[in-house]
């Protein structure tokens, strides 16, 4: 190789470096929108989290609407699990009343 050869070569280099990163970006982007979203609305019951934040509450309101039997929480697992339901419900209840 030559030295002009080599000289052109290095030439190349920061056009080689702005398309990878212009790549680089657009991986990322594309791994975004494959990202699994948190689609609740095809599941059957949430966490206390989930409904606190489907609720716009602390985790700790939820607790507490759960006590006063506000909300009723599933039985059939040793977690707390709300159906989805019941949050429809509860908001229909709180919005009419």
């Amino acid at each position: 190789m030559t030295i002009e050869e080599l000289v052109e070569s290095l030439k190349a280099i920061p056009a080689l470096v702005v398309e990878v990163e212009r790549l680089r970006n657009e991986i990322h982007s594309l791994r975004q929108e494959s990202k699994p979203s948190k689609d609740t609305s095809r599941r059957k019951f949430l966490s206390i989290k989930e409904v606190a934040e489907e609720l716009n509450i602390s985790t700790t309101s939820v607790r507490r609407l759960l006590e006063r039997d506000l909300l009723k929480r599933s039985h059939g697992m040793r977690m707390i699990r709300i159906p989805v339901e019941e949050i429809e419900n509860y908001k229909l209840r709180t919005v009419l009343e």
